[in-house]
């Protein structure tokens, strides 16, 4: 009851409460658009649970930029509602101009020397919230569904381990809207239907939990490796180190196995200051230390707080993801890096020419000081980095961090974080390290199997080379075997009396 009150909040708070030509906030609570609720419990309960991840991960992800301003990329000041359009994901104060004009002064004198005042653009507004909305916004465009049943079937094919983007719906906000506000406003109304401490976050981990439902997006498998070691020997330990150990002991014949240490992929070290984490460990994705000049708060999953809870009592179940989805896990962050790598890695590229100025102090020769120069252009203010990693289930975990808000040091480029994602697939990674010793886990839990396997063929080839070559009534085998010679000897052959006694010396054939 509690996500209800605040999804009619969230409602009245984008659309406001309605006008004569749109629509009144008291439909909200009639089903006015006729919505089909599945009458068996089960089909209804599956749907209630996906439809709770897809408005958790879509309102999430709005909630993000709506917490941060213009300068860290986010939509705090940006407008939406009536007679708002869309633009691109970016705003800034041309597209989001000022609406509280400065009236205080004296109107009736001419302005002198051609002074233009603060007036409200001719225009319009433009604002990539306004088009988010609309589901119109380019890089974040939701996907297309098929007619819902007990679970929406996506229409995108090939898109496996990424999330689907579930339309916000809101295409005629401009028209139908009774109000015109701004993400700072929006803002205080999601921090309460999807913030940390929401009955929406709390009710879909529960539910993920409880159906031990795997994670198979990138994003939610990112989360799951963090959330599940973060905290690995203090808190929830027999959630999480304890009962991990017991399922790795289970598995192997209740005998105890440590060579799978999974804790290691976000070691919390620097091995030094220019490497960043040791051996390419995922920790530089997450980390907020100023010792580095190359890991940073890069990556937050979307759905990172509704995968948050694990019970010592499905550890077997958290073990086998691990076990074989790890491999996958590997190729999607290889898909990604990849993917940005090619938008803004290369040499030659947009980014890479144009993100730091020629002054920069990385550019010099050492000793050189660990930040950047105040005009160099950060990965948050980057055209590609946000929708590549929206389209994976990311966002950025801190971009006013990023952006050097709080100091030069912490400024990270796109060059800087496709460095850091480059160690992660070295040879002697932390992550390819953890695959093999996987592989070794399987093959040492099968070994037992396998040499049954190979004993009982073993016997079987040599039963079969005793037949070809040894005499069956010298080894005191019976023969099964039925050939069709056999059958063409004649009765009165069988009876003649020099037959009769050789055949009586045939110990196999005596009953």
């Amino acid at each position: 009851p509690n996500v209800v009150l605040h999804a009619h909040s969230v409602l009245t708070a984008i659309m406001g409460h309605g006008h004569a030509g749109g629509r009144y906030a008291v439909d909200y609570n009639t089903n006015a658009e006729n919505f089909d609720y599945p009458s068996n419990a089960a089909a209804c309960f599956d749907l209630l649970a996906d439809i709770l991840e897809r408005l958790y991960h879509q309102f999430r992800f709005l909630c993000s930029q709506c917490e941060n301003g213009r300068e860290s990329g986010g939509w705090a000041d940006c407008w939406y509602g009536r007679y708002v359009a869309g633009s691109d994901w970016q705003c800034n104060e041309k597209q989001c101009a000022n609406q509280i004009c400065d009236q205080t002064k004296n109107q009736t004198r001419d302005q002198i020397h051609e002074q233009m005042g603060d007036q409200h653009p001719k225009c319009g507004v433009k604002s990539p919230l306004q088009s988010y909305l609309e589901d119109g916004l380019q890089g974040f465009l939701p996907h297309q569904f098929k007619k819902p049943g007990c679970k929406l079937d996506c229409t995108v094919s090939n898109h496996r381990g990424l999330p689907c983007k579930t339309p916000m719906g809101f295409c005629d906000i401009s028209e139908l809207a009774s109000h015109t506000k701004t993400g700072a406003d929006l803002r205080k109304i999601l921090r309460d239907f999807c913030g940390e401490k929401s009955h929406l976050r709390s009710l879909c981990a529960c539910i993920i939990c409880l159906m031990q439902k795997p994670p198979l997006t990138l994003g939610d498998m990112f989360a799951f490796y963090y959330n599940y070691i973060y905290g690995w020997t203090t808190q929830d330990r027999e959630h999480r180190e304890g009962a991990f150990n017991k399922a790795v002991s289970a598995a192997h014949f209740e005998n105890k196995y440590d060579e799978l240490k999974v804790h290691n992929l976000f070691s919390p070290s620097h091995s030094a200051v220019w490497q960043g984490h040791s051996s390419g460990s995922l920790g530089s994705f997450v980390c907020t230390s100023r010792e580095s000049v190359v890991c940073g708060p890069y990556l937050y999953p979307i759905n990172s707080e509704i995968r948050n809870i694990y019970a010592a009592k499905y550890a077997d179940k958290y073990l086998s993801w691990i076990v074989y989805q790890t491999e996958t896990f590997y190729d999607l962050l290889k898909k990604l890096y990849d993917e940005c790598n090619s938008n803004c890695g290369p040499k030659g590229s947009n980014c890479l020419t144009t993100c730091c100025v020629k002054d920069c102090p990385r550019h010099r020769k050492p000793p050189t000081p660990k930040e950047h120069h105040t005009d160099c252009k950060s990965i948050v203010q980057c055209r590609k980095a946000l929708p590549t990693l929206s389209k994976y289930g990311f966002v950025f975990l801190q971009q006013a961090k990023l952006n050097g808000k709080d100091g030069l040091e912490k400024k990270r480029t796109c060059q800087n974080f496709c460095t850091a994602f480059k160690e992660v697939f070295n040879k002697e990674s932390i992550l390819v390290e953890l695959i093999r010793k996987i592989d070794d886990f399987i093959f040492t839990i099968r070994q037992p199997f396998i040499w049954l396997n190979v004993a009982l063929w073993s016997l079987s080839l040599f039963y079969l080379i005793c037949v070809m070559v040894g005499r069956l009534d010298v080894l005191h085998i019976r023969s099964h075997l039925r050939i069709p010679s056999s059958h063409k000897i004649t009765a009165q052959s069988l009876l003649a009396a020099a037959q009769v006694g050789r055949l009586a010396k045939i110990s196999y054939l005596q009953p």
